[in-house]
């Protein structure tokens, strides 16, 4: 039977979920109730099932428009649905992305909201009226509730992707055992991927690349880069860059602007602004000074590596592009669409988008490309020669998997939790989960043991590690940046 207890059905891509967090949480503070995968998914049912039938109850049909949701099959076959069920169809424009193929067949006919030029504020705004009118809520604007949503907004105008390349020095070994591993909490056991054999460590080789942000942080939207000095990190100062000492004293404001991407490389810091409209890029030097402008263009996930600064360019559908740090000049290095990009001397890394989102590397050219993962995947994290993602498997289980990208030998924790934003350092991977309606940030050790750090009343997203701090969105407090230590104390934010 077909569920009647929301009004409105948000459609999205997962890589717009910040923005589909902001419009869920604005509209559901204004009394509109909405169905919102995967939180209205109950345990145990079928994806698809609940899908169809929370389309066919709902009266708005709220759909997220961007390049992602375009080419997204996914989000395609929700919105046949709706157009098949006769609901009020509702698309936001959050990118400046035409309709193609299916989708421009749907969505010819219907009425749009442009979210690109006007302010946040009214951009909800408008969309609250929207919905009233179809809803025949009769109320006055001026009672709208408008939450602080800063921070559901910064990576959401150009969804979440790729970050290109920095990378902490690591000589280091990381070894995930388990003979017949149990995790502290909740169980867990290992086993071996195309093998039967019991053993089940390797070695992560050092990679030779100069101090800076680690590949895992520019992957959660670089909250934090650290230099072995300092700590370079996004504060609630209006979202401003400060420095730290590795010890949490001698707090310093860098800059006034708001900041993202946060690179520490040669000395240099390197960061993107949180704008609703046209994205600069910015490098300054790490003790402060005059923040010199190196593109005004939207880009996302910037890594600085071997002298390039990599980005995905939101002029040409957030490919690839990696600009030399000396010339200035940018190249396209990759034609797909890619998403979670990680770098080594001799592959790229990532989750292809113009797939189905299996984790595939190539050559930095883009050439040679193949799958490494034998199924869909998310929240990949890479340290070293180890590459860590959730996978997703046909029956709609997931699956914690560690590869060793130079053999492809992939090890597979088996536990009953979905590990999110996971950030993977050399002596540990960190993530965070749901449980019995609470969220926990936790930790997973080379031993094989998991610790739960922090417990939430809400999610988190971003988690970012720098020397022994861990630095995370506090989705409970107003989506603000806190930080606590590695071993869970000293939470609070920063």
């Amino acid at each position: 039977m077909a569920n009647m207890n929301h009004d409105v059905f948000i459609s999205y891509s997962h890589k717009n979920k910040p923005m589909a967090d902001a419009v869920c949480a604005t509209l559901e503070q204004n009394g509109i109730r909405c169905w919102y995968a995967p939180r209205d998914i109950a345990p145990g049912r079928e994806w698809a099932e609940c899908i169809i039938e929370a389309i066919e109850g709902c009266r708005v049909f709220l759909l997220l428009f961007s390049d992602y949701s375009n080419a997204s099959t996914q989000v395609l076959r929700e919105v046949s649905k709706a157009v098949s069920s006769q609901k009020v169809i509702i698309p936001i424009k959050v990118t400046d992305t035409v309709p193609s193929g299916s989708m421009e067949y749907y969505l010819s006919t219907v009425h749009w909201l442009d979210m690109l030029d006007q302010p946040l504020q009214e951009q909800l705004r408008t969309l609250l009226m929207r919905v009233d009118s179809v809803l025949q809520i009769n109320r006055d604007a001026d009672s709208y509730v408008i939450p602080n949503i800063k921070r559901f907004w910064r990576k959401s105008r150009l969804p979440y992707i790729i970050s290109a390349a920095a990378l902490l020095v690591i000589l280091v070994m990381v070894f995930i055992l388990a003979k017949s591993g149990l995790l502290a909490r909740p169980s867990a056991s290992v086993s071996k991927d195309k093998a039967s054999s019991s053993k089940t460590a390797f070695t992560v080789l050092p990679t030779e690349d100069k101090l800076g942000t680690s590949i895992s942080n520019a992957n959660n939207n670089g909250l934090a880069a650290e230099d072995g000095t300092y700590i370079y990190y996004q504060s609630n100062d209006s979202m401003s860059l400060y420095r730290m000492r590795m010890d949490g004293s001698e707090k310093q404001q860098l800059c006034n602007m708001p900041v993202r991407d946060i690179n520490v490389y040669d000395g240099k810091l390197y960061f993107s602004l949180i704008t609703s409209g046209l994205g600069k890029v910015y490098r300054m030097d790490a003790t402060g000074g005059e923040p010199e402008l190196l593109m005004s263009k939207y880009v996302e996930n910037l890594l600085c590596r071997n002298g390039q600064l990599y980005y995905n360019d939101g002029e040409d559908k957030l490919k690839l592009y990696a600009m030399s740090l000396d010339t200035g000049w940018s190249t396209r290095l990759c034609a797909r669409n890619t998403h979670g990009v990680f770098m080594d001397d001799d592959y790229i890394y990532y989750m292809d988008h113009d797939g189905a989102e299996y984790i595939c590397r190539s050559g930095y050219d883009g050439s040679n490309p193949e799958p490494i993962s034998k199924f869909p995947a998310n929240d990949p994290s890479m340290c070293g020669q180890t590459l860590v993602y959730m996978q997703r498997l046909p029956s709609g289980n997931r699956e914690l998997i560690v590869q060793d990208v130079r053999t492809l030998e992939a090890l597979t924790l088996s536990i009953d939790i979905t590990l999110n934003s996971i950030n993977v350092t050399p002596d540990a991977i960190y993530g965070w989960y749901g449980k019995n309606d609470r969220k926990f940030i936790c930790k997973i050790t080379l031993d094989g043991t998991m610790t739960d750090l922090l417990e939430l009343e809400e999610g988190v997203s971003d988690i970012n590690v720098a020397g022994d701090w861990i630095f995370f969105i506090n989705k409970a407090d107003d989506y603000r940046v806190w930080a606590m230590r590695t071993d869970g104390s000293n939470a609070g934010p920063v």
